[in-house]
């Protein structure tokens, strides 16, 4: 029986695709979904970076990804808004980090009976699958379902 479902989001209309079949597929079988934002961090390295002679303050990695975290909480609570009425328990977490590493890590640790995610998210790379989902399918512990 599948009871535990990861849904990484980020805003593309392939993650919220993904968050909805998640939920039928919870509502059949009593299952819970959780959704996950994961925020890659700014690296902060700002030197020799300047703007008409300006430079960047180290501080902006800070707010970067302070914004990203607004933008993440937004995200998760407007796909949570979308799937409520279906009767199925919506779990929200945002991590910082490597996508991919938070993801399996997060399957692995959570005892998801497995992933479901959009084959390409905001990034827009190019071909079949983007660079996240198809790592992700690659190194997952459980099942990785990829909706296009």
């Amino acid at each position: 029986m599948i009871k535990n479902i990861l849904v990484p989001v980020d805003g593309s209309p392939q993650s919220l695709r993904s968050a909805k079949m998640a939920v039928r597929i919870a509502s059949k079988e009593g299952g819970e979904i959780c959704l996950l934002y994961v925020v890659k961090p700014s690296s902060g390295d700002y030197s020799g970076v300047s703007f008409m002679g300006y430079q960047l303050p180290e501080e902006l990695a800070d707010k970067v990804n302070e914004e990203w975290e607004k933008i993440a909480r937004n995200v998760v609570d407007k796909v949570a808004e979308e799937i409520q009425d279906q009767g199925v328990k919506v779990h929200k977490r945002i991590a910082i980090g490597d996508p991919v590493t938070i993801i399996c890590k997060e399957a692995q640790d959570g005892g998801f009976d497995f992933i479901s995610m959009g084959s390409r998210g905001i990034g827009g790379v190019t071909g079949v699958l983007g660079s996240v989902s198809s790592r992700v399918s690659q190194q997952a512990t459980c099942p990785v379902l990829i909706n296009h």
